[in-house]
């Protein structure tokens, strides 16, 4: 390619980027794509595009950019995260959870990525979009297990109600579910009592302030541990004293409790449906 045209397609993409920043992202793609007419194998061309497409939500198109970036480029971060995260957005339409568990596949690639390449600048963004993925997946699980325990729900006690005398086709027709439904014994108890299993977070990872699940959990002057963003808010709205014992503290004393952190981390790995208790901006994206 002869230096005049590469250049005039890096001017392309700059000016590109002025839109992006500008937030018009239709005019930012009309020149990423003139960028890609002079010069197709430039993987950045294409990640910028994707991220434009991100932003309007046309995911479909995010991901066909990104997945252009990666083959032009399978050592580039950023494209794996952007195509992950594409991956996610569309799985939420879908009736299983199997593009959103390949887009965790993807960040998790990137996340190692980092490491190889030591690239730790990504390292944040990488667990932020992981932590939203994980979240999404658990949502549209529990959105999947709902409507199946719904089905054998009905099922079961439409049987329960036109055969109770008939044991003989009561036993062949719980044979049944038990062999297509691994789900069968549990809906069934729950069918017969009416009720749901109850269950708790323990106290200790629950911030004071929000009753939620603590992200950035960090120990204030007095000893006691918050959601970083729910005791800032506090000190500004309240003044600098602790929320439970109104003792004054320290405002600028925030020590990030990494052990709190960690253990919050391993209880969601081994307890997905907890996911529902961490702060609510994500629950109200997922069911936009």
């Amino acid at each position: 390619m002869a230096q005049e045209t590469k250049e005039l397609s890096i001017q392309f993409k700059d000016q590109g980027n002025l839109w992006y920043s500008q937030k018009d992202y239709q005019k930012a793609i009309e020149l990423y794509s003139r960028a890609i007419m002079i010069n197709d194998n430039n993987p950045t061309f294409y990640l910028n595009r994707a991220k434009c497409f991100k932003m309007l939500k046309t995911f479909d198109k995010q991901y066909q950019d990104s997945l252009k970036a990666i083959e032009l480029d399978d050592s580039y971060i950023k494209a794996y995260i952007v195509n992950g995260e594409a991956l996610v957005e569309l799985g939420k339409n879908d009736k299983n959870t199997a593009k959103i568990e390949k887009g965790i596949l993807r960040m998790k690639k990137a996340l190692n990525m980092c490491f190889k390449q030591n690239q730790k600048n990504f390292e944040k963004e990488i667990q932020t979009s992981l932590k939203k993925a994980e979240k999404i997946k658990w949502y549209k699980q529990t959105e999947i297990d709902s409507h199946d325990k719904e089905r054998l729900m009905y099922q079961i006690r439409g049987k329960m109600d036109n055969h109770q005398d008939d044991q003989d086709i009561l036993g062949r027709f719980e044979k049944y579910l038990n062999q297509t439904d691994p789900r069968y014994e549990e809906t069934k108890n729950q069918a017969r009592e009416h009720r749901s299993t109850h269950k708790e977070i323990p106290d200790f990872l629950i911030c004071r302030i929000t009753d939620d699940l603590m992200e950035q959990p960090v120990v204030i002057q007095s000893g006691f541990t918050y959601e970083k963003s729910a005791i800032l808010k506090h000190f500004q709205i309240n003044g600098n004293i602790d929320p439970i014992t109104r003792q004054s503290v320290d405002p600028n004393i925030l020590i990030p409790n990494h052990y709190l952190k960690q253990a919050t981390e391993y209880y969601l790995e081994r307890n997905p449906w907890a996911f529902q208790y961490i702060p609510g901006e994500l629950y109200l994206q997922y069911h936009m």
